[in-house]
């Protein structure tokens, strides 16, 4: 199991993210969110002068190799059909442990929205679904 701290300064630079990267299969990955953004409040687009700076949120992916191996035996049937040929087995980088997330988010208008988001905490190979 691949475990971080997520108590990373806000907004991270992206110089200080490089160096503080965990080992495989655990990769971090900014993403930035516009705050004139809302998909329950649609708005006209602004020009680019009159938009205010964008907020940035860290979320974390599961990324990396797992070195299970991945394979297909062929499957024998007792009938003329034989619906399924292989059983396929394959082993991904999945989240093991999360925690819910909420970050506001100020519309064109000024109101405020609440976008909630898993926070992956750590990674495991499992099998693939």
């Amino acid at each position: 199991m691949y475990v971080f701290s997520p108590f990373l300064p806000f907004p991270p630079s992206p110089l200080l993210l490089s160096p503080l990267l965990p080992p495989s299969p655990l990769l971090l990955s900014p993403l930035l969110l516009s705050p004139l953004s809302s998909p329950l409040l649609p708005s006209p687009p602004l020009p680019l002068s009159s938009l205010p700076p964008l907020q940035m949120v860290l979320l974390a992916r599961c990324e990396g190799h797992c070195s299970h191996t991945s394979r297909s035996d062929p499957l024998i049937s007792f009938s003329s059909v034989l619906k399924q040929p292989f059983k396929s087995t394959c082993f991904c980088c999945k989240p093991h442990t999360s925690k819910l997330k909420a970050v506001r988010l100020r519309c064109a208008g000024g109101s405020r929205i609440t976008a909630t988001y898993r926070y992956i905490l750590a990674c495991n190979c499992e099998e693939c679904s």
